[in-house]
C-alpha cells in the first residue's frame, strides 16, 4: 500500500509522462509530416498525419494511400497499427527540437 505522498508522486510522475506524450504529439502535429502506416494484415498506408484524439485512440490521416484508392480526409484506429514512420527532413528536426526542448519538460 502506497503513502500519501507516495501516491501523489506516482500521479505526478503519470501527469507529466502524459503531458510529454501530448507535448510530442502537437509538435509533429505542427509540421503535418507525411507518415507510413504499418497496420494489421500486413497492410501499409501513407498520407499527412494533420491529428490525434486526445486519448491517442485515432489518428487523423489527409490523403490517404490505400490499396483501394486515395481517401481526402480519413480516422485510422491506433489500435490497427504496428507502428508508423515519419517522413521529416533536416528543418522538421530542428523545429521539433526547439518545440520539445522549450514545452516537453
Amino acid at each position: 500500500m502506497l503513502t500519501v505522498d507516495e501516491q501523489e508522486t506516482v500521479d505526478d510522475s503519470d501527469f507529466l509522462k502524459r503531458k510529454k506524450t501530448l507535448l510530442a504529439w502537437k509538435a509533429i502535429m505542427s509540421l503535418e509530416p507525411f507518415v507510413t502506416l504499418y497496420l494489421l494484415k500486413n497492410t501499409v498506408v501513407k498520407g499527412t498525419i494533420v491529428g490525434i484524439t486526445d486519448h491517442e485512440t485515432m489518428i487523423a490521416v489527409k490523403d490517404l494511400d490505400t490499396p483501394l484508392g486515395i481517401i481526402p480526409n480519413a480516422k485510422v484506429r491506433i489500435s490497427d497499427v504496428e507502428y508508423l514512420e515519419f517522413s521529416i527532413n533536416q528543418v522538421h528536426k530542428n523545429i521539433l527540437k526547439v518545440n520539445c526542448d522549450n514545452t516537453c519538460h
